[in-house]
């Protein structure tokens, strides 16, 4: 069975295969050069080709966290399992056309493991989360306040596995959910310095999940078909959860880093099996805005 360092190894191999792929589609936007020449050498065919041209700015932000889990499915077993969760997230915001919307896209990769109460079976734990949506702003308090709403799709895909069970030892994860987003920035001065406070929260609202029926095998899902409710549309009655993350912003050179808190309480009820995933981490990382400017031909 994996250890804690395998799970850490493969979190910042992920983090830095992250941060390449960033670093390496970051170039200079489409008719770039053209636009500059066609600015110095005849003005109005500068203006003309500025009605043609945009600028397009995106933050991309990856953050890795890691602290306490707490991991219940009574499909596997009545015991709740505690132990260490780590999580990359990346997540690029891109402003959209129209001034006041932001549009964002979000992947996040968590691995979980931990113990029952005897100390005798261990559970691991795996989560790929994929979303995109957008947001509307708002600006206060002569722009030093930010605030964001909006929402958008989740894709979840994972997986929980017990090692001390014989028959069904894990169980898959898989849902679809509309996901309502709210944000809020604050801007501030200490010494000079300028900081960022930053609430994000996330809660899903309705959506379709893949579970098993109560003392229902995979066997007779996957292998003799038999489906018995099987895919369940749900809302927030029966998934009652939060994600949310408050982190403190500040500059080191040219690059914004972020410290901070990530708390993410997952819960379901459905087909008369409970499920919970608690995690409380210590989140870090940095935020890089690009300018790229673009032109029609």
């Amino acid at each position: 069975m994996p250890t804690y360092k395998h799970i850490f190894f493969i979190a910042l191999l992920t983090l830095g295969i992250a941060h390449a792929q960033a670093q390496h589609s970051d170039t200079l936007g489409v008719g770039y050069d053209d636009m500059r020449t066609a600015t110095h050498a005849n003005p109005e065919r500068a203006k003309a080709f500025s009605s043609r041209q945009w600028t397009t700015t995106t933050l991309r932000s990856h953050y890795i966290s890691m602290g306490y889990t707490d991991m219940l499915d009574t499909y596997l077993s009545p015991e709740s399992y505690c132990g260490l969760e780590l999580r990359y997230t990346y997540d690029r915001e891109m402003k959209m056309r129209k001034p006041r919307w932001t549009a964002y896209d979000q992947i996040e990769m968590q691995l979980q493991g931990g113990r029952n109460r005897a100390d005798n079976a261990n559970t691991l734990g795996g989560m790929l989360r994929v979303r995109s949506g957008a947001l509307y702003q708002w600006q206060l308090l002569d722009d030093r306040l930010t605030l964001r709403a909006g929402g958008g799709a989740d894709i979840e895909l994972g997986f929980l596995y017990n090692t001390r069970n014989q028959n069904n030892p894990a169980q898959l994860r898989l849902a679809i959910n509309i996901e309502p987003r709210v944000q809020a920035s604050y801007r501030f001065h200490i010494k000079g310095k300028t900081y960022y406070l930053r609430y994000d929260a996330m809660v899903p609202l309705l959506g379709v999940r893949f579970s098993p029926n109560y003392g229902q095998s995979y066997y007779e899902i996957f292998t003799r078909g038999n489906y018995d409710h099987n895919i369940v549309p749900t809302t927030i009655i029966a998934t009652p959860s939060l994600r949310q993350q408050l982190t403190v912003d500040f500059y080191v050179g040219p690059m914004q880093m972020s410290i901070g808190y990530l708390g993410d309480c997952q819960q379901a009820d459905i087909n008369q099996l409970k499920s919970h995933s608690y995690s409380h981490m210590v989140v870090v990382g940095f935020r890089k805005l690009l300018t790229v400017t673009r032109s029609r031909p």
